[in-house]
Formats: structure tokens, sequence, C-alpha cells
């Protein structure tokens, strides 16, 4: 609790800090008491906030569009591969995806 309420400070004085708002969401997925409906509330209100600040929604590919049988090409980057907890779960994501 006195985690969760750090970081609530820190993200009531600096609103943006993506660090804190990550780590709050982190923390309550350990809040086994807290209820599933606040714990899944507070990531979509997380990820709505991120959501505002992207400055553009894309809804459709030009290869796409032009239907000349182009595949879409899909890349999958980030610094979390390598030494981070996110890389276990890339594994089976990478395995099965189709390069067709």
């Amino acid at each position: 609790d006195a985690c969760l309420e750090n970081l609530d400070k820190c993200l009531s004085l600096e609103p943006e800090n993506r660090h804190a708002g990550s780590n709050k969401l982190m923390s309550l997925n350990y809040q086994a008491e807290r209820p599933h409906e606040e714990v899944f509330e507070a990531h979509r209100s997380w990820g709505n906030h991120l959501e505002q600040q992207s400055p553009q929604v894309f809804t459709s590919w030009d290869n796409a569009r032009r239907g000349n049988g182009v595949p879409l090409k899909v890349a999958y980057i980030s610094p979390d591969f390598y030494s981070h907890s996110v890389s276990y779960f890339i594994h089976a994501a990478l395995r099965y995806h189709d390069p067709a």
C-alpha cells in the first residue's frame, strides 16, 4: 500500500511519468485483495491516457488499399526483448509468426 501511495503521489506531481504509471499497474497486479474490476479499470484508464498522447491513429495501410497482394510487413521492436521479463513472453509470438 505504501508503494501505491508513493506512486500516486508521484503521478499527482508528474502525471506524464510513464515509469510511475507502469509501476503502479504492475503493483496493482500483485494486490490480490483488490477487486479485479478496479485493477482492470486502472489499466484501461492508463491506456486511454497514453492513447490520447499518440499523434495519429492508423486504421488502414496503403498496401492493403492497393490490393496488389503485397503483404503487410510487421516488425517486433523493443529494448525489453534483451533483459526484461517481457522477453520470456515474446518467444511464442516469434515461434508461431507466419512470415508468409
